[in-house]
């Protein structure tokens, strides 16, 4: 599919003297920019991602890019806790993930928590809403999360490492090492996020009586506690080989190693021992996906 598109203009430039003014007119001969398409995204419902947006904060997760550059709705209870994302009118399990053409939801629940999907991993992103997505996978009612990598990387060895440091012992730590020539091209990244998340609050949720002698309630207040069953530990180890053979083909190598250990926090009215019971999830992943393009250049 062709199109096309006129661009008309005029440039008016007006000079003002001290006793006389000139006016003067220069036309513009039309542009004819000319684009095209492939005929499976014509009648598509697709929203792409700029890259900027993937990069803007290093330090962030997938359901915040989401949350920032869409309209989907992100379900998320904080930082390192569960994260869902629903297309309207459709819940999360109604939402397709791909990663690299691989699909990446849960299983078991069918759905995907965005929290553990670092987006210093993600290159490229688009969403395809409701029946758009069978072009790529089905089951996705709602739509598809398309999430991928390039394999582009810059010639030569290059390294990069990037650590933040936040309230209550808080480490984010980012490092990539690239390799690059005329038939190889090889990354490696890996991020480690981890945080104690052990804090005092006041609990305004739960209040305390004080008793007189007489067991009569004579005033009440909201108790000073801590939060000790937030902690997490999440590490990502992504690698890619990919070989050009400069004869029209490349293969490519991805490997996705996740090994996530959270602890799930306690409610705010539950007046429980907290020693007496533990609430943990932990996750090893691996995910592998071998790719051949023939129509490389």
């Amino acid at each position: 599919m062709k199109k096309f598109i006129v661009l008309l203009g005029a440039v008016w430039a007006m000079t003002s003297l001290s006793a006389q003014t000139s006016q003067r007119v220069n036309n513009l001969r039309e542009v004819v920019i000319w684009g095209g398409r492939p005929m499976k995204d014509i009648g598509v419902q697709k929203t792409t991602f700029d890259s900027i947006a993937l990069k803007e904060n290093i330090a962030l997760s997938m359901a915040d890019i989401l949350t920032f550059n869409s309209s989907v709705f992100v379900k998320s209870y904080g930082r390192a806790t569960l994260s869902t994302v629903a297309f309207r009118g459709t819940s999360p399990s109604h939402t397709q993930v791909t990663w690299n053409g691989m699909r990446i939801n849960n299983p078991m629940l069918g759905m995907t928590d965005f929290s553990t999907i670092p987006s210093y991993f993600i290159d490229q992103a688009s969403l395809l809403h409701g029946t758009s997505s069978v072009n790529e996978t089905g089951g996705g009612l709602g739509g598809l999360v398309k999430l991928g990598t390039l394999p582009e990387v810059a010639e030569g060895v290059n390294m990069q490492y990037v650590q933040g440091i936040g309230s209550f012992k808080t480490f984010d730590e980012f490092a990539r090492f690239t390799y690059g020539s005329e038939h190889w091209h090889v990354s490696t990244r890996v991020v480690y996020s981890s945080s104690p998340n052990d804090y005092k609050y006041i609990n305004h949720d739960k209040k305390i009586n004080i008793y007189d002698e007489d067991k009569n309630i004579i005033g009440q207040y909201h108790p000073t506690e801590r939060n000790k069953s937030g902690a997490y530990k999440d590490f990502h180890a992504l690698q890619e080989v990919y070989y050009n053979t400069k004869k029209g083909n490349r293969f490519g190598l991805n490997l996705w190693y996740i090994n996530s250990n959270r602890e799930l926090p306690l409610l705010t009215t539950d007046y429980g021992d907290e020693h007496g019971f533990e609430n943990r999830q932990r996750e090893q992943t691996l995910r592998s996906a071998l790719s051949w393009d023939p129509r490389v250049d």
